[in-house]
């Protein structure tokens, strides 16, 4: 605690916490999201919240999404709609390299990270850490052409 200028860090539980963190995404219209996708969104997590309210009010909002995740059949069908819904997505190995959290990019320094299984999320604001993690999309995306 004797750092001087700590990123701001919000914790949330449950599945309305997680809820709220996706909401937080939606505050900057007009921007990106950059996603690391987890299946676990769709095993554990409610699917009617993310199709018929977070969907549609990221798209109602003109939030696009580059999205990497993981090398599916539920993955691979939600992907083939991309165009329509703003979003662009890269498939990597779901063995070789399984996500067991989500994590968002967003806003100019905003990171969200929702924990499925622990129902659990977080946003950081954190403009180093931003940038850094962005650095390392960026990166990946460019592996998965």
């Amino acid at each position: 605690n004797t750092i001087e200028r700590k990123p701001k860090i919000r914790y949330f539980e449950g599945w309305e916490g997680i809820k709220n963190v996706y909401k937080d995404t939606l505050r900057y219209p007009n921007r990106e999201i950059l996603m690391w996708a987890t299946a676990e969104v769709f095993t554990e997590f409610d699917l009617d919240f993310m199709l018929d309210y977070y969907l549609v009010q990221r798209v109602k909002k003109r939030i696009s999404m580059r999205a990497i995740g993981p090398d599916i059949p539920r993955v691979r069908a939600i992907a083939a709609d991309d165009k329509r819904y703003l979003r662009e997505t890269r498939l990597t190995p779901y063995h070789q390299f399984p996500f067991e959290v989500e994590i968002n990019l967003y806003g100019s320094h905003s990171i969200g990270i929702m924990a499925f299984k622990e129902q659990m999320g977080l946003i950081i604001e954190s403009k180093k850490i931003s940038t850094t993690l962005k650095s390392i999309f960026e990166l990946n995306w460019m592996m998965l052409k």
